[in-house]
């Protein structure tokens, strides 16, 4: 198992502001772990579960990955609160299920307060998140044993498999409550596009179109112009309309796509739109292409096949399964070099794993 120095946090790519929570792990984490009393461990839960505390911080793309299991969950009869950030909630508020923030002191205290069965930490690596799954109450605690300070913190430690499929990770961590049969294999058709908006989307977008998404997490993660150019240019000489996908972050990016193709068929909805739009968007076109991100994988979720493009991301981890999926990269020796979020470039600066992804059919 890899690790994560503090060397690499400041290093790493992506804001200050993001590094700064962290640091806050990273030095607040380590002592509060080192002062609380190990968790006794139990080989299954001391009783009956029917309510269940899920913790997933993080981005759009580990939210998704869980709602397979919460479909199944559910389906067993469980009452699940989920506790998750601002940047994720509209994921499992979408399909139904309770969503608190970690950020609003009523929701995190109410939490707190509320008495479970089983309290079920998702993050891979972090020290935070395993402490409040530590000081909820809840007669048992799962998370993953990624580091010993963190191990500590549970009554059932789950082993992390660092190269394998994310989904399995996460299946690891509710053997307890999954039937042994019909797990399920990938994110494929897990998210439920509300009909209210499918009807929305019609109007504005043909059938035969694609949607291209122009954002990512981190700069190294984005589309080059070039990249974006030949995108749509492809899909232009196919009469193919494009929905161009993002944030705010991006708005610029598109401006300017607009600037150079003055054409009616690609229409642009970044920096414009909410998640569940995006999601309606996306279902509503005939492939999305764009980088290793949560929009990708929510691509995924609503049954669009995927043209995905993998730079520093981890392929045995977030590739899409199945054969509608195709996947470009330019294999290079120092990739992935992200781990647990982290992306830490060998390379100085020339991001050759994104620079010379090459240029390829894509739809």
């Amino acid at each position: 198992m890899s690790s994560i120095s503090l060397s690499d946090i400041i290093r790493s790519e992506g804001t200050w502001s993001l590094k700064f929570f962290k640091l806050a792990d990273y030095f607040l984490g380590t002592l509060l772990c080192s002062l609380v009393p190990a968790q006794r461990t139990l080989e299954s839960a001391p009783g009956p579960v029917t309510q269940i505390l899920i913790i997933r911080p993080g981005g759009i793309g580990d939210a998704v990955f869980l709602l397979p299991i919460l479909k199944i969950l559910r389906s067993q009869g469980m009452a699940i609160d989920i506790l998750c950030e601002k940047r994720n909630a509209g994921v499992f508020a979408a399909q139904g299920y309770p969503a608190y923030l970690y950020n609003e002191i009523g929701q995190f205290d109410f939490v707190l307060k509320k008495s479970y069965d089983a309290v079920i930490d998702t993050e891979q690596w972090h020290y935070l998140s395993a402490l409040v799954a530590y000081f909820v109450k809840a007669r048992y605690k799962i998370g993953f044993s990624t580091r010993p300070l963190r191990s500590k913190l549970f009554n059932k430690r789950v082993v992390y498999n660092e190269n394998g499929y994310e989904l399995e990770n996460f299946i690891g961590l509710f053997n307890d409550f999954l039937p042994a049969i019909n797990r399920p294999p990938d994110i494929n058709h897990c998210f439920d596009v509300p009909l209210s908006l499918s009807q929305w989307v019609e109007p504005q977008l043909p059938q035969k179109s694609i949607s291209l998404f122009l954002g990512g997490s981190i700069g190294l993660r984005r589309f080059s112009q070039a990249q974006v150019r030949f995108f749509i240019e492809e899909a232009l000489s196919k009469d193919y309309h494009v929905a161009l996908l993002g944030g705010k972050d991006v708005e610029d990016t598109a401006v300017k796509v607009k600037e150079d193709w003055p054409d009616g068929r690609i229409l642009n909805f970044v920096g414009q739109i909410s998640l569940l739009q995006s999601a309606a968007i996306i279902q509503r076109t005939q492939r999305f292409i764009g980088p290793d991100s949560g929009l990708m994988h929510l691509a995924c979720a609503v049954g669009t096949p995927v043209t995905a493009i993998f730079g520093p991301g981890n392929l045995n981890k977030w590739k899409p399964q199945g054969r509608q999926h195709k996947v470009i990269r330019h294999q290079v020796a120092c990739a992935p070099c992200t781990r647990f979020g982290y992306t830490v470039t060998t390379c100085q600066k020339t991001y050759i794993c994104v620079r010379d992804i090459p240029l390829e059919t894509s739809i």
